[in-house]
């Protein structure tokens, strides 16, 4: 949120969703590290390790943060609400202010909506190459380094470049109207649904990860467009409260209940197909691929959600 607020401050509303989409740029780039480094890992090192290995960097970061970085200070409308004299906004106010407006609801619905499908695929990558491909399987096409770095590599090109377009095309078709920033994300949310479930019926691993690079450039182009929205819905002194909130929600209900109910969903369809008689083996892969195809179909809900906050974006942004 504090991030989020700064860049605020550094750019102007017209070229915003483009500095937030290369701030956006970073989870991706985080997520190949994660991927290419956690599979690579798995065959040769023990958990504890990965552990240690994942944290250790982001104690450097934050120290390098704390030394580098600073307040903005040629926004004159910042300069002013640093100033001792300036009322502060509590969160309850800041709170009330921005409930007020629909087009922030709307968004938060885009957001948990985005995010369920995304971590929900996501926390089961590794199960589906194991289950369908059988990676790391003995004369297996893949062994589960390369599988890692298979699915590094996408998910940090595709994920990088669908964050860079987001905000690139946000800036660009503003032009036309404030709203048009988040018709985009709304089409990009449909079109990749018959992609994800497409990939999810491939038979060999590689075409199946270029299948995937769809939904995983749809989960992150609308990331620059959606938050400098959020941002032009608040005033400068309640822009984190407003980013905070919507990370709060959708993180809880959409990065929370989407490997959940893929989780369930599994359960229910391989119970099936083990009652008709299919080994528990053949029914757990084939459960997942259809409670996988389940969850893409909400990629069309959270189209539905953008497509009314760009209706709505206009009149309740901040002027």
């Amino acid at each position: 949120p504090a991030s989020h607020s700064i860049l605020a401050d550094l750019f102007p509303p017209e070229k915003r969703s483009g500095a937030l989409g290369v701030y956006g740029m970073s989870v991706p780039i985080g997520a190949f590290l994660a991927y290419a480094g956690g599979g690579w890992m798995m065959q040769h090192l023990d958990w504890r390790m990965a552990m240690v290995a994942a944290g250790a960097p982001g104690m450097l970061v934050a120290f390098l943060v704390w030394l580098t970085v600073r307040e903005p200070r040629g926004n004159v409308a910042l300069r002013e609400a640093l100033k001792p004299k300036a009322t502060t906004v509590s969160f309850a106010d800041a709170f009330k202010e921005l409930a007020r407006k629909p087009t922030y609801w709307q968004l938060i619905a885009a957001g948990v909506l985005v995010q369920f499908v995304a971590y929900g695929f996501a926390s089961f990558y590794g199960s589906y190459f194991i289950r369908i491909h059988g990676v790391g399987a003995p004369g297996a096409e893949w062994d589960l380094a390369t599988m890692g770095l298979a699915l590094g590599t996408m998910v940090g090109l595709s994920g990088a470049f669908g964050a860079w377009s987001g905000g690139f095309v946000g800036d660009r078709v503003r032009k036309f109207g404030v709203g048009w920033t988040l018709v985009v994300p709304a089409l990009t949310m449909l079109v990749s649904m018959p992609l994800f479930a497409l990939g999810l019926y491939q038979k060999t691993p590689l075409l199946a990860v270029i299948f995937f690079a769809a939904p995983t450039i749809a989960g992150t182009f609308y990331y620059g467009p959606t938050f400098a929205a959020v941002q032009s819905l608040a005033r400068n002194e309640t822009r984190a409260v407003a980013v905070a909130v919507y990370l709060l929600i959708s993180g809880l209900l959409g990065m929370g209940l989407g490997p959940l109910f893929v989780g369930i969903l599994n359960d229910v369809f391989k119970d099936q197909q083990m009652a008709l008689g299919v080994s528990e083996a053949v029914a757990n892969g084939t459960g997942l691929i259809q409670a996988l195809v389940v969850l893409s179909l909400f990629n069309i809900w959270g189209g539905f959600h953008f497509f009314m906050a760009s209706r709505g974006l206009a009149r309740d942004q901040e002027g």
